[in-house]
């Protein structure tokens, strides 16, 4: 009560008064302020006919929930690496228009913080990326209760797992076929055995990097895996956006 009203929210509360049934020529005039109570808010609206005379009725008014909300992104999480700052990981390609999965739109979603905004508001990730190439961006747009809604751009990144494959290094020439494609290590191959420091080392040097990232580390396990008959050392990946590979 008592808060003024805008040329456009004066046009809304005429729009909602019905002349259809009055005399032509009947002018319909909200007043400039809402009056009322906290729990019940109206607007006088005049409503003049051609001969002159008047009637008044309140026309009951809500200010939108668009209104009095902003959607925002949520904060990143902790040790979030500086290159994905701000920005939500997806599987799929960030270069604009490229469509968005199910499960992308999921995480893009899931990044809006709705935390202050009405129960029942809804989150819908639009089908494709926008943006730039150098600023790839999802709208998203939030839809109160009361139908109105909020558009946010909220950035995205590709993962780099999902863009990258790590791969072995080919085996150098003259190997002898019974080490084809392994790493040879001093210690024992027998699944659950430790590795040393540099046996660590020497599976290491067997994951091809030079087409991954700058910045990837890749990180053997503690131990031998796999079968008797296929002893493998897993390995991770992990990109300078965080994401892994386990190869």
């Amino acid at each position: 009560p008592n808060s003024p009203l805008t040329d456009a929210d004066k046009e809304a509360v005429k729009d909602k008064v019905d002349t259809s049934n009055l005399p032509a020529g009947t002018t319909v005039t909200p007043a400039d302020k809402v009056t009322g109570t906290p729990d019940n808010p109206v607007v006088e609206v005049t409503v003049t006919y051609p001969d002159g005379t008047t009637d008044t009725i309140e026309v009951p008014v809500k200010q939108k929930d668009s209104a009095t909300n902003e959607p925002t992104v949520k904060p990143d999480e902790a040790n979030t690496p500086a290159i994905s700052a701000g920005k939500v990981l997806i599987d799929g390609s960030d270069t604009p228009e490229s469509p968005l999965s199910d499960a992308d739109k999921a995480v893009v979603a899931d990044k809006v913080d709705t935390s202050n905004l009405p129960q029942g508001t809804v989150v819908t990730p639009a089908d494709k990326v926008t943006g730039t190439p150098d600023n790839p961006v999802v709208e998203v747009t939030v839809t109160y209760p009361d139908g109105t809604t909020d558009t946010i751009e909220v950035p995205v990144k590709q993962k780099d797992s999902a863009s990258n494959e790590p791969t072995v290094k080919a085996d150098e020439p003259n190997t002898p076929a019974i080490s084809a494609g392994k790493a040879l290590i001093d210690g024992s191959d027998k699944p659950e055995s430790p590795l040393s420091p540099a046996d660590q080392e020497a599976v290491k040097d067997k994951v091809d990097t030079s087409n991954l990232p700058a910045g990837t580390t890749v990180t053997p396990a503690a131990k031998v895996t796999g079968t008797p008959d296929n002893p493998v050392v897993e390995v991770t990946v992990t990109y300078p956006d965080g994401t892994t590979d386990t190869i």
